[in-house]
């Protein structure tokens, strides 16, 4: 690849899965997949784009890539995101919702960010339409069970609607913050006790 921002669209899981595939492609700043994914393997990448996908797993993320994790499609069942390494108590992960159509909204069933202190959520395509929180192109994020075992923080940022389910997942106290937001925010989830809310100045709706 050449200046710029390049970007590599590894189209499945063992396309490039070993040292001597990823020694192949050189001078790439972003990868584009829609599968498991050693993060890095190529050198040089900074930016990770999710396709929609079906489970799919990214590990090996380093600080860089993680703080620049964008989801253009829905992820149906499952979305694992794995920092290369969680051992220290501040490690953060930002995803980007961002559709390539401004009026669609991207769904991830399921994310799971285990070791992961600080998550923010960064909705910018879907709706911003008052009260409209339950509609379909509302940007949609549920947890599963051992998906946020370190998760103390969620902020909540972007210009479009979001909804975000943890059910009973977050095991720690958390704050989750959505101030910050242009957005409606839906919030469902059964909280430890110490955690803390805060909503939109718009049409929010929150169930614990």
């Amino acid at each position: 690849a050449g200046d710029g921002t390049d970007t590599l669209v590894i189209a499945g899981a063992d396309n490039v899965d070993t040292a001597a595939d990823a020694a192949r492609y050189t001078n790439f700043e972003t990868i584009t997949v829609a599968a498991d994914q050693d993060a890095s393997l190529i050198a040089g990448i900074t930016t990770v784009n999710v396709a929609a996908a079906t489970s799919a797993t990214l590990t090996k993320l380093s600080v860089a890539q993680a703080g620049a994790i964008t989801v253009t499609g829905d992820q149906a069942t499952d979305l694992t995101l794995v920092l290369n390494s969680a051992a220290g108590t501040a490690d953060a992960v930002t995803v980007n919702l961002a559709s390539a159509t401004t009026t669609a909204e991207v769904d991830i069933v399921g994310l799971k960010v285990a070791g992961v202190e600080t998550l923010t959520l960064n909705a910018t395509t879907g709706v911003n339409v008052a009260g409209t929180w339950a509609d379909a192109a509302t940007n949609d994020v549920t947890f599963v069970a051992g998906s946020a075992d370190k998760l103390t923080s969620v902020k909540i940022t972007g210009t479009k609607d979001t909804s975000l389910d943890t059910g009973g997942n977050i095991t720690l106290a958390v704050a989750i913050d959505a101030s910050a937001s242009e957005g409606d925010f839906l919030f469902t989830g059964d909280l430890t006790l110490g955690s803390t809310v805060t909503g939109t100045a718009l049409a929010d709706s929150v169930t614990v």
